[in-house]
């Protein structure tokens, strides 16, 4: 029996139980389709509030689960509603393509019967997937063309701030929430006064407001309360794209209120650490997976930055919370892993061993006798010759070796080089060529600050040569440095 994944897509919540592309409606139409082929759903994988016009395959989360976990073999299919719930960006939906098609996996619409592994599937998604770019687009230039109008008028361009309301006639300026604009007006009053952020967090808990997010949080963070006093909406302008304007709406505070709260509110520029963070930016709590932040104690001649697990600012339970890691101690493992790189010779002979024996390119003849043997399964099946387990069966086995073939080999002797020579540059680079270099090597450093451990997450180019050292195949990484921190 084939098993299916189903993936069901809007682009934002409000979308979700709507009309008929509604979440709900979408996995009911494909769990039909998979009853009536006698099909086994093994997974659902449901993302609302995932915009399918990006390109870039790591800013749909949901998505790129099912990708990998198509590629580990956890089903045969990977079934959609129709094409523009896949994607919008037609480079990214024929890569996505690609890449069922080299795991043998499937990709099935579930309001058409055709094909996508032939030729003229192929073309047909082609097709589908531009006309979706196209109507985006389209949509996207009438949408600015809007936003732009309802500016030049004076009324706000996208969501409403905390405290007011859509008006229930169209073309209206919003108007207030009685509640929460009491809270605001008292918030900015503090604020002029002196009050802390954490303590104006503080006052919209304890008066039972919560905050308008779209990631989800149910309390104010610090970030969200400035984020908040910074807003001129609420000194009655709107703004679009750094300009503003008197809007139509009424203002919550006056201009000299709004201007009283914001002389508290700008940070003071910040002195150099004495020792700057290298990991700024990469990295993340191996423990809950949130942002890691850094800290700086001490006297002002004695000056300590650590690394600072933030889950209890951002209202997340970590048992690391609050924890400190030294930067400099955090900073001199990853920087003694990069540094050793170019003194590791067993580890370039062994890149060199498989440079030599990677997979050569795609023997042409022999994907055209797949491909052959492809075309003459589909025709038998379709005329009638050939039971449907088998041709299944023999589909997927044909699948997989057109995709072994068209594989292509990871150059790791290429890539060794780069290591290498990284390694070698390490101790005379700034701190800023050090960290754009982490960037190309690691998509996350993961500490565990209250264990100080960490682990390095490598970057797709990278992962094979890591895989081989924590694997053992490679000797182990230098005196000093733990086989955990490497993943």
């Amino acid at each position: 029996m084939k098993r299916i994944a189903l993936f069901a897509r809007v682009s934002n919540e409000s979308q979700a139980s709507e009309d008929r592309h509604s979440i709900p409606a979408q996995i009911e139409f494909m769990r039909e389709r998979c009853q009536r082929e006698g099909w086994e759903v093994v997974k659902e994988y449901v993302a609302p509030g995932e915009s399918a016009f990006t390109g870039v395959l790591s800013k749909r989360p949901t998505l790129a689960r099912a990708v990998k976990d198509a590629q580990d073999g956890c089903f045969d299919a990977l079934m959609i509603h129709e094409s523009s719930r896949l994607a919008r960006n037609e480079r990214l939906a024929h890569e996505i393509l690609d890449t069922l098609h080299e795991a043998g996996v499937s990709l099935i619409c579930a309001d058409s019967p055709i094909d996508f592994a032939t030729a003229e599937g192929r073309v047909y998604f082609g097709v589908q997937q531009d006309l979706n770019a196209y109507w985006s687009r389209k949509m996207a230039e009438h949408i600015t063309k809007g936003k732009r109008k309802q500016f030049s008028l004076g009324l706000p361009v996208g969501s409403l701030p905390l405290g007011y309301a859509r008006s229930e006639e169209p073309g209206s300026a919003p108007i207030l929430v009685e509640d929460e604009a009491k809270a605001i007006r008292r918030a900015f009053r503090l604020r002029a006064q002196g009050a802390s952020l954490s303590d104006i967090a503080k006052h919209f808990e304890d008066a039972g407001i919560r905050p308008r997010s779209r990631i989800g949080y149910d309390r104010f963070t610090v970030s969200s309360v400035q984020s908040l006093i910074g807003n001129r909406f609420y000194a009655g302008f709107v703004v679009r794209r750094g300009e503003y304007k008197r809007g139509q709406h009424q203002p919550l505070v006056t201009e000299e209120a709004w201007l009283a709260a914001q002389s508290t509110t700008r940070l003071a520029p910040r002195r150099s650490a004495a020792t700057p963070a290298l990991l700024a930016g990469l990295a993340r709590c191996m423990l809950c997976g949130g942002p890691v932040w850094t800290s700086t104690t001490g006297t002002r001649d004695s000056r300590v930055v650590s690394y600072r697990e933030a889950a209890h600012l951002q209202f997340r339970a970590c048992p690391a919370a609050r924890r400190m890691w030294s930067c400099r101690a955090a900073d001199e493992t990853v920087s003694t892993v990069v540094a050793e790189m170019a003194l590791d010779s067993a580890w370039l002979e062994k890149v060199d061993r498989d440079a030599r024996s990677a997979p050569r390119q795609a023997d042409e003849a022999e994907l055209a006798r797949v491909e052959g043997q492809r075309t003459r399964a589909n025709r038998a099946y379709i005329a009638g010759n050939l039971p449907e387990a088998e041709w299944q069966k023999m589909l997927a086995d044909l699948n997989r070796r057109a995709a072994e073939l068209r594989r292509e080999p990871i150059n790791v002797s290429f890539l060794g080089e780069r290591l290498q020579s990284m390694g070698q540059l390490w101790s005379v680079a700034t701190i800023e060529q050090k960290r754009r270099a982490l960037r190309h090597l690691f998509k996350a450093v993961h500490l565990d600050c209250g264990a100080k451990t960490l682990s390095l997450e490598p970057t797709p180019e990278f992962a094979p040569l890591f895989d081989l050292r924590r694997r053992g195949v490679l000797d182990l990484p230098p005196a000093g440095i733990e086989p955990a921190h490497m993943v």
